[in-house]
């Protein structure tokens, strides 16, 4: 049975403050510091934010569409209901992160390290995982179609009722954990990886 991955929630005071609308689109801010914050509609579409740090922060809605913040530090962070197409987050650190409900399609965490973190019911198509390190993270209800996961370290990575189609890097998927129809749905892809040739109904090969 798989234990499901229950990252730590934002630290919030019983009265946090809210920044509503706070607008970043197409601007260049390096160090950005957020910290016991509730963000609702964000505009950072195009943003350049290099080493921000978000510590403690709910972040409801936005775009943050084709961001990049390389070398960013996100901990404690639940991202709900945004737009994330594109956006990227290059040798950084996540780290107790909830992620539910967004479009983040070839979005990019290349080179990242993710701890305790959680993908539910989001669009992830294209994602790129390459040469990140997954320890504790689960993707449920994620659509991962041509996701690439190559040269990435999985200490412990959950997938359950995903969409996998064409993912990239398969191999480096050794030792996660799957559910039953995730299996089977991609058992083609599995057994290419091992090498395993697939029979048709009389015996003979299939390919």
């Amino acid at each position: 049975m798989i234990r499901p991955i229950a990252p730590g929630a934002p630290r919030l005071g019983p009265d946090p403050r809210i920044v509503d609308g706070a607008d970043l689109a197409g601007r260049e801010v390096s160090g950005l510091q957020a910290e016991e914050l509730v963000v609702r509609a964000a505009r950072a579409a195009g943003a350049r934010l290099p080493h921000a740090s978000a510590l403690d922060v709910r972040v409801e809605s936005g775009d943050l569409a084709n961001a990049v913040l390389r070398g960013a530090s996100i901990v404690r962070v639940h991202v709900e209901a945004a737009r994330l197409t594109g956006t990227a987050v290059h040798e950084g650190r996540l780290q107790d992160v909830q992620v539910s409900g967004c479009r983040a399609d070839l979005a990019s965490l290349e080179n990242t390290r993710l701890r305790r973190v959680r993908f539910e019911d989001c669009d992830l198509r294209g994602l790129d995982l390459r040469g990140a390190e997954l320890d504790g993270v689960r993707f449920e209800r994620c659509d991962l179609s041509g996701a690439e996961f190559s040269g990435a370290r999985c200490r412990r990575l959950e997938l359950v009722a995903c969409e996998l189609a064409g993912i990239g890097g398969i191999e480096s998927l050794r030792g996660s954990s799957w559910d039953w129809p995730t299996v089977v749905g991609q058992a083609g892809a599995l057994a290419a990886a091992l090498g395993i040739a697939v029979l048709d109904e009389d015996g003979g090969s299939a390919g």
